[in-house]
């Protein structure tokens, strides 16, 4: 899927329902469809009537947005239609869509369920193995840290492959300037990495610290990092609130500052995105078909 195409998917977004379907058959001007990615079934209309839903007959798959509308489900804008000899590139279509937009598949509440299990036993899993939900290395030894435990989670064989998917595996990134990494895994947030979190940590331990570059440095980009989000800061900050106070008071000029009653505000206002929807799993249950598909696509 191409940035373009994925950009004008995303115009798709909000009340709408946007994934590949399997046609399970028209009826009239209705379109039987059932979700590839969230298995759930949906009676959509078509607006042009039934000669316009007759053209889907002989069409098993396909691309498309579904609007809800007075408490029905209309066929809207323009859909990507595959035959039956590509039913493959529709899987993958519908794999990488799913991977993308993890709230396709979550719109069934079993996979969310699973979603959050699956997440929570992991976590458990790293605290057991580490001794806490988060830990902070040198930034000489986190690449090794992290691949043992990639190990310990997948097997020699598989560990390698699933680090180097992951995102985790230090060599591929930019570590110029970083002195502590940090990795946390929270049961609602997920995994984490963490760039010079310990000196985070450091700063709301000993709030004179705000006061030199690197200090308020750190503080910043953790505040800004929408991407990042807003669990790791509000954990550091949590240790000691009284400290929080302090160091926010500085880096605001507000003399006045209170985490207790401004700090959720305050990571509102800087992480927007966060903020926007509630949080999901970052643990992906794809249905069987889906996972077929996206690993034949990354090899």
């Amino acid at each position: 899927m191409s940035d373009e195409e994925v950009g004008l998917a995303r115009s798709w977004e909000g009340g709408a329902v946007v994934q590949v379907f399997d046609n399970l058959g028209v009826d009239g001007a209705t379109l039987h469809l059932k979700g590839v990615a969230d298995e759930l079934e949906y009676d959509a209309e078509v607006t042009m009537g039934a000669e316009a839903a007759e053209s889907f007959a002989g069409c098993p798959y396909l691309f498309a947005r579904l609007l809800p509308v007075g408490g029905l489900w209309v066929l809207s804008g323009t859909q990507l239609r595959f035959e039956e000899s590509d039913a493959q590139a529709a899987l993958r279509w519908a794999a990488d869509w799913a991977t993308r937009f993890p709230s396709t598949v979550f719109r069934n509440p079993e996979f969310l369920a699973k979603g959050w299990d699956k997440q929570k036993e992991d976590s458990a899993e790293f605290t057991a193995y580490f001794g806490s939900d988060t830990v902070v290395f040198p930034v000489g030894e986190a690449a090794d840290r992290i691949r043992e435990f990639w190990l310990h989670r997948h097997g020699a064989a598989l560990g390698e492959k699933f680090l180097r998917d992951s995102g985790f595996d230090l060599s591929a990134h930019d570590l110029t300037g970083v002195e502590t990494v940090g990795l946390m895994y929270d049961e609602l947030d997920g995994l984490r990495l963490l760039y010079d979190y310990g000196r985070l940590l450091d700063v709301f331990a000993e709030p004179r610290l705000v006061r030199r570059h690197e200090g308020r440095r750190v503080v910043e980009s953790y505040l800004k990092d929408d991407e990042t989000g807003p669990v790791p800061l509000r954990r550091a900050a949590e240790r000691n609130p009284d400290h929080a106070d302090i160091v926010f008071a500085h880096i605001l000029k507000r003399k006045d500052f209170s985490w207790a009653r401004d700090g959720e505000k305050l990571l509102e206002r800087h992480m927007p995105e966060s903020f926007r929807t509630p949080p999901l799993p970052r643990q992906l249950p794809l249905p069987r078909r889906l996972a077929e598909a996206f690993s034949s696509s990354q090899e």
